[in-house]
């Protein structure tokens, strides 16, 4: 049962992109910062620019957004790359007991509120507001 951190890995990927943007970017420069690998980074990328928030050349080194930070949502990087999904359901609990076949239809329902939520809140919260969180060494 191990979460994902693809999301998170996005918005670092997104964020490490735009405050080194004259850089010249390449997977393995980004996933030594995410402590992840380049095939993992490729991956990423390819999905954020499927999604239209950046545009990529292969071997020029260059991310190039699509839209500035500050109208790039999380619930935009989150889209991008996840199943959409925060909470996974158990789908193979026991249907012969009385509970097993009725809490899945109870727990889609309660964790559809929490994941509504979730979402309401990551549409509030831009890439900007993450970037300028950001310190960097001067």
């Amino acid at each position: 049962m191990r979460h994902s951190t693809k999301f998170a890995n996005a918005i670092h990927l997104l964020a490490y992109a735009f405050l080194r943007s004259d850089w010249q970017m390449s997977s393995k420069l980004i996933a030594n910062s995410i402590n992840t690998t380049p095939v993992t980074v490729r991956q990423l990328t390819s999905q954020l620019s499927k999604a239209g928030l950046i545009t990529t050349k292969p071997g020029s080194g260059k991310i190039t957004f699509n839209r500035p930070p500050k109208d790039i949502t999380l619930l935009d990087v989150f889209n991008a790359v996840t199943d959409h999904e925060l909470i996974e359901r158990n789908t193979k609990t026991n249907i012969q007991c009385k509970i097993g076949k009725q809490i899945p239809a109870i727990l889609d329902s309660e964790f559809t509120k929490i994941e509504n939520a979730s979402k309401d809140a990551m549409q509030e919260i831009t890439l900007a507001d993450i970037i300028d969180q950001i310190e960097l060494e001067k």
